[in-house]
């Protein structure tokens, strides 16, 4: 089930433009992402969101092919973590070890 996290929409009357950034307590001043103020920002909603996170998903055929053609063409786990959806540079060298382990890659 999708944990709910609180974001506040930010609006820049000299940019003219929308911001969403993660609400947290310690923070009383917004900055503007594009021109870097915050007198001219504006708190135009308090949302909650459901944050997504994928704990404990099984690997895939496919994913495991894409892993190791990268890993066998010499690419870094950020590299191949990129083309993966959903799986973090972290998980994809878990996963080599994993597959090192059983003889698969070497």
């Amino acid at each position: 089930m999708p944990a709910k996290k609180k974001y506040v929409l930010l609006y820049c009357s000299d940019c003219r433009e929308e911001t969403l950034v993660a609400a947290k307590k310690h923070i009383r001043k917004y900055f503007c992402a594009l021109c870097g103020e915050n007198v001219a920002l504006e708190v135009a909603d308090k949302l909650w969101i459901d944050k997504l996170y994928y704990k404990k998903k099984h690997w895939t055929e496919d994913e495991d092919t894409a892993l190791i053609y990268g890993f066998q063409k010499g690419c870094s786990f950020r590299e191949i973590a990129d083309g993966l959806m959903y799986r973090s540079p972290q998980a994809v060298r878990r996963r080599v070890q994993q597959l090192q382990s059983k003889g698969v890659l070497s």
